[in-house]
């Protein structure tokens, strides 16, 4: 049953975070490419300079500063979370300089509260193989900070979650389960709340 439930909100995250995507046409856009959400060039303009492995802690630090503030400047959102790729979180474990042992994940869990009250979601959607995001031909990750509140975004859920379990069969020694939901994909009411870098 809970792998069955795991397997729903993975689901649900995918068509929330990139949405409906067949042979590279998009049938239902998600977070990723709703029209009207920017993606924003970070530090550093060439593709290598994009990707957090060639970059040093202080610029890495400065792109998500950055992101916040160009989110929050307008004094209408509020940044809630980070949405990165497990690749791009593990190079948060470096350290912030060579003078200190405090790393960029330890300066932003420390200071939760005021930069992302949700902290972070971590996911492979975002990653460059599979963002669709490009850079000329050259394929590039990235990540998303956004506000949370119902004004910016929701997800549509048109029917609930609905779990059946067969009784156990003790002959066959297997019981079936059944899960059942409708999801209407994201709608992005104020593409303004979120920025990509």
């Amino acid at each position: 049953l809970d792998a069955a439930r795991r397997f729903i909100a993975e689901s649900e995250n995918r068509l929330g975070i990139r949405g409906l995507v067949k042979a590279d046409k998009v049938i239902h856009p998600g977070l990723l490419n709703w029209p009207g959400v920017a993606k924003q060039p970070v530090a550093g303009a060439d593709t290598n300079a994009r990707l957090f492995q060639n970059k040093t802690p202080q610029a890495i630090l400065k792109d998500i500063i950055d992101a916040k503030k160009q989110l929050e400047g307008t004094g209408k959102f509020k940044a809630a979370g980070i949405l990165i790729s497990d690749e791009d979180f593990l190079h948060l474990l470096n350290p912030y300089s060579e003078s200190t042992t405090i790393t960029i994940l330890q300066w932003l869990l420390s200071h939760q509260e005021m930069v992302f009250p949700k902290g972070f979601i971590r996911s492979q959607d975002i990653t460059p193989a599979n963002s669709g995001f490009k850079d000329g031909n050259t394929k590039v990750g990235g990540f998303c900070i956004f506000d949370d509140s119902a004004d910016v975004a929701e997800l549509i859920i048109a029917r609930d979650l609905e779990v059946v379990q067969t009784p156990w069969d003790e002959y066959r020694g297997e019981m079936k389960i059944k899960c059942h939901e409708k999801v209407g994909g994201i709608h992005i009411y104020q593409p303004k709340g979120i920025v990509i870098r």
